[in-house]
């Protein structure tokens, strides 16, 4: 055990010895700081959206793939000047978020709303994990008026070196691919037997098949490449305004292996006709003709 490990378990046994009172402090405490950094996280994507669909104020926003909280819908009102926001999302329950924003309990695929009856359409970390997303594609489209625009931003997908998008709660920890660090691509090159064999070596049996159970076999994620997401978007009715990956520096740095060019190489063997592997998720703007 490192220096890092030592404190780390001094500062679990330290929590654990706390009252329960004074643990239910710390958590909330930590719930404040990680809400902190959500929300700058989310002034800077809505920042960056509300330039790219010519701005929120005065129109009508659909959500695809709304966190149960409703943030972003609320910040779209609030902070943007939306004359309404809705958002969608099978999982979680309708309610109202403010007084011109609301949570539609609405599977995206198949929703009920007019035809042309939204100005702008956004998405945030909600395309990877949508199975048969061209039917949303094309949702999106018939609701927004002619003219409307659609941006997401989105990832990790499937092809990137953490594609498999590992997210398991395992008592008080929350398992995820930026603290569990498994080989580059794993979830594409590596066997069943080869992944427990890894896992277990640091998780004990137990663990590991429930890791390698979602690696290889969950329904959370869609199983998209780069390039189908591009022939989503060339086969709808959408205009591609732009569609590119984009990566993220901070867990770039916890795979340094996905620069090895024996992977790239054994990558592109096995899937030859795929592009993208080193994009971590997908930024895109798309619009409704306007005629």
């Amino acid at each position: 055990m490192d220096a890092a490990d030592t404190m780390a378990a001094g500062a679990r046994r330290a929590y654990g010895a706390l009252p329960s009172s004074a643990r239910r402090r710390v958590t909330n405490g930590l719930g404040r700081i990680r809400g902190r950094r959500l929300a700058r996280e989310n002034t800077e994507l809505l920042n960056t959206a509300d330039l790219a669909v010519g701005g929120f104020e005065g129109k009508r926003v659909l959500e695809v793939g709304s966190e149960a909280t409703g943030a972003l819908l609320r910040d779209i009102c609030a902070k943007y000047g939306a004359a309404e926001a809705i958002g969608v999302n099978p999982l979680f329950r309708a309610q109202t978020i403010g007084p011109r924003s609301r949570l539609e309990q609405v599977d995206a695929r198949d929703m009920e709303f007019a035809d042309s009856s939204f100005d702008v359409v956004v998405s945030v970390s909600a395309f990877e994990h949508i199975h048969r997303l061209d039917e949303v594609v094309a949702e999106c489209h018939r609701v927004l008026r002619p003219g409307g625009v659609m941006y997401s931003h989105f990832g990790p997908i499937w092809s990137t070196p953490y594609g498999h998008h590992l997210w398991l709660t395992e008592g008080a920890r929350t398992l995820t691919y930026a603290n569990v660090i498994l080989p580059p691509w794993c979830h594409l090159l590596r066997s069943r037997d080869e992944l427990l064999e890894l896992c277990a070596d640091e998780h004990g049996m137990a663990l590991a098949e429930r890791i390698v159970d979602y690696i290889l076999d969950s329904d959370d994620q869609n199983q998209l490449f780069f390039d189908d997401y591009e022939q989503i978007i060339t086969s709808s009715e959408f205009e591609s305004v732009f569609l590119k990956g984009y990566d993220v520096p901070a867990l770039m740095s916890l795979y340094p292996e996905a620069q090895k060019l024996e992977l790239l190489d054994e990558l592109n063997a096995r899937f030859p006709h795929r592009t993208g592997f080193l994009y971590d998720g997908i930024v895109m703007l798309v619009r409704k003709s306007a005629d």
